[in-house]
């Protein structure tokens, strides 16, 4: 977690650098400088909490998930350095502004920071304000849009739920892995949450799922467990399983290979996971 923390900093250093001088560059227009301003004094304040959170999990086991990979990375790394480039030349306009704001806040950058936020949440109440401030720092950026007609489009794509209509189902005891999850693949799927095997069972028999993807230490009914009840029931949903594990136990890794399953051991890189879901997504329904 340390890791991905300290990459969400270099991250938000690099959003606090491009609200400032996007502000200085539109110095002129006092509404949209504030706005700037005011982003630029909340990643400020993001940095500040990933600060305290590097500290806090010194002394605290918060185990990631996922890992931010180079594909992630670059994505990031090369929208950032377009708009600084245009600051530095005066040819940044406000169309390109507005749609980095949009990228920046809504991409793959801010589920990671959410999932962070909500983990150090999970782990200590000190972070309970900080995942509300998150909250008030979008909807600051949709009053904004809201503010003028001509910048609906914006508001638009900020809303617009993801036109997808497969379902996948994540089963994890941890809310923030869910909503992490939610938010990666969400170009790909609406990802519905389970807290156990037994809640997990119910939605599969109350719903149909094109994947289901499974830690498998869950309560109640642990992840391979859920597998057999599941598959007993349903046996097209066989390859539609993914585990993810801690652990790399000999026992675990001998029945995914005997049973040719699919298998992350975390972390896991947030494009494998990407990759895999959409494999799994791709897959023959019989």
């Amino acid at each position: 977690m340390k890791k991905i923390i300290r990459w969400l900093i270099d991250k938000e250093k690099k959003a606090e650098r491009c609200y400032r001088d996007a502000a200085a560059l539109f110095s002129g227009e006092k509404e949209l400088a504030g706005f700037l301003r005011y982003l630029e004094e909340d990643e400020k304040r993001h940095r500040e909490i990933l600060t305290k959170g590097a500290e806090f999990i010194q002394n605290s086991c918060c185990p990631p998930v996922i890992s931010v990979d180079r594909e992630t990375t670059r994505k990031i790394d090369i929208l950032f350095k377009g708009v600084e480039e245009n600051i530095a030349r005066g040819s940044l306009t406000k169309e390109d502004l507005f749609d980095c704001i949009v990228t920046i806040e809504y991409s793959e950058l801010n589920d990671i920071f959410v999932y962070v936020i909500n983990t150090l949440k999970e782990c200590s109440g000190d972070f309970y304000a900080s995942a509300a401030e998150i909250e008030e720092h979008k909807k600051y950026i949709e009053k904004f849009f809201e503010s003028d007609p001509s910048l609906g489009r914006f508001l638009e794509r900020i809303r617009r739920l993801p036109s997808v209509s497969e379902r996948v189902l994540m089963v994890d005891a941890s809310e923030s892995t869910v909503e992490l999850f939610k938010g990666i693949l969400k170009d790909k799927a609406v990802v519905e949450g389970a807290a156990d095997g037994k809640e997990a069972l119910e939605k599969i028999r109350g719903r149909t799922f094109s994947a289901v993807i499974t830690d498998v230490r869950v309560p109640l009914i642990d992840g391979i467990e859920l597998y057999k009840k599941a598959i007993e029931r349903y046996p097209q949903m066989n390859k539609r399983i993914l585990f993810f594990t801690a652990y790399e136990d000999a026992e675990e890794v001998a029945f995914f290979k005997r049973n040719n399953l699919d298998y992350f051991i975390k972390p896991v890189p947030i494009q494998e996971i990407k990759e895999m879901v959409a494999e799994i997504l791709r897959r023959p329904s019989a």
